[in-house]
């Protein structure tokens, strides 16, 4: 039976899952293995919150994902169990699901640095869809969708970097953009964006500078 309740298996909770570092990916393992300790989902919701009972039992499909556990910490724990040093390297090593959540929260927090206009959803759906599937083929109230990749769930999301002279937001720096900073430049414009030379200026210096922005010879891009 699932292990995984309360606020852990609330629908708004990102509910996490451990998986030793060292049998990762990043460690040449190429399905990440799950802590033998990581909790289970699977807990059915048998009523609301008003106590009515729901005619079906909900799933609530958890745990979301998993993350690394075990990483180095610089402080030992309790005095009377302290962290063990796994490695032998000198430093104690957190294990468990509260380790692991605190890396999801770290990545988290990248990511809305990265695009502070981020939803909640918005970001769970973005480290659910780059994850690395574990176990079972999908999702599995085990692992969820997998182990979580911060690297691609932050090129999810984060916002797409500008291109100096592409005024028309096409990917591409071409003849059009020429032209849309040429109508700029007969209408005695002061927006800085046409001041593609930083001169101050929006005049025909930018015109000749744009052309050595050109995606492509000629200015075509298709």
């Amino acid at each position: 039976k699932g292990t995984i309740f309360g606020h852990a298996n609330a629908a708004g909770a990102f509910t996490v899952g451990a998986a030793p570092y060292w049998r990762t990916p990043a460690y040449g393992v190429s399905i990440p293995e799950l802590e033998p300790y990581s909790s289970a989902g699977g807990t059915l919701i048998y009523n609301l919150p008003t106590g009515a009972p729901i005619a079906a039992p909900v799933g609530r499909g958890k745990p979301d994902f998993c993350a690394p556990d075990a990483g180095n910490v610089t402080v030992p724990g309790n005095p009377a169990n302290p962290w063990p040093d796994i490695e032998g390297d000198g430093w104690p090593n957190f294990s468990g699901t509260s380790a692991s959540v605190a890396g999801v929260a770290a990545i988290a927090a990248l990511m809305l640095e990265a695009n502070p206009s981020l939803t909640p959803d918005a970001l769970g759906n973005a480290l659910r869809s780059s994850a690395i599937d574990m176990m079972s083929a999908g999702p599995d109230p085990d692992s969820g969708v997998g182990l979580i990749n911060a690297v691609s769930a932050l090129n999810l999301v984060k916002p797409p970097i500008a291109i100096l002279g592409d005024l028309d937001a096409d990917g591409c720096v071409c003849i059009k953009d020429r032209d849309i900073l040429m109508a700029a430049i007969m209408a005695k414009s002061g927006d800085r964006k046409y001041d593609l030379n930083q001169d101050g200026k929006v005049n025909v210096a930018d015109a000749r500078f744009i052309l050595s922005l050109y995606t492509r010879p000629g200015g075509a891009c298709q």
